[in-house]
């Protein structure tokens, strides 16, 4: 089973990372999202309040 690991990670390139653009895309609207979403918890809501 190691050979087959140690197999993967010969192949495995950081060239091949750096070349996924569309999945730096998607990374990086993930972390936006999660930035905006954390930031909006913090920001009060006015609260109506039926008459």
């Amino acid at each position: 089973m190691a050979l087959a690991v140690e197999q993967f990670a010969t192949s495995l390139s950081l060239g091949v990372l750096a070349k996924a653009t569309l999945l730096k895309k998607r990374v990086r609207f993930t972390l936006n999202a999660l930035i905006v979403y954390r930031f909006d918890t913090y920001l009060p809501v006015p609260v109506w309040t039926p008459r």
